[in-house]
């Protein structure tokens, strides 16, 4: 079943491996700012869009923390289609967003993060 995450009116469908990820932080938000989670979703008003950011900059940057490795100068040239640079608090990181799933969750939740900014 796809979970959506709403604000404002504009929806984006997360990915499981994202959702797992983020639940607990979803959770915890919809918790303090009574914003209803269902099994579909989450509907976040525009009033509460910068405590969400909050919500999810703070996942990725707990991932990052716990989960991240910098790749090898190696890998990164030999693979360079599956990194993405993304840059975080004004720190860049060099994620593989296709086969690595600390670097699948946390591209996500970065292009989570733009999309929400651009509401």
């Amino acid at each position: 079943m796809a979970f959506y995450l709403e604000l404002d009116g504009h929806q984006m469908e997360l990915r499981d491996v994202w959702l797992e990820y983020l639940k607990p932080y979803l959770l915890d938000f919809s918790g303090h700012h009574k914003v209803e989670y269902t099994s579909c979703g989450l509907s976040v008003p525009f009033d509460e869009k910068e405590p969400l950011l909050h919500y999810l900059e703070t996942a990725l940057i707990d991932l990052l923390a716990v989960s991240y490795v910098a790749p090898t100068h190696e890998q990164a040239s030999k693979y360079s289609s599956r990194y993405e640079k993304i840059t975080v608090q004004g720190k860049v990181y060099k994620v593989n967003y296709r086969s690595d799933k600390t670097g699948i969750i946390a591209y996500g939740l970065w292009t989570i993060i733009n999309w929400a900014n651009s509401v």
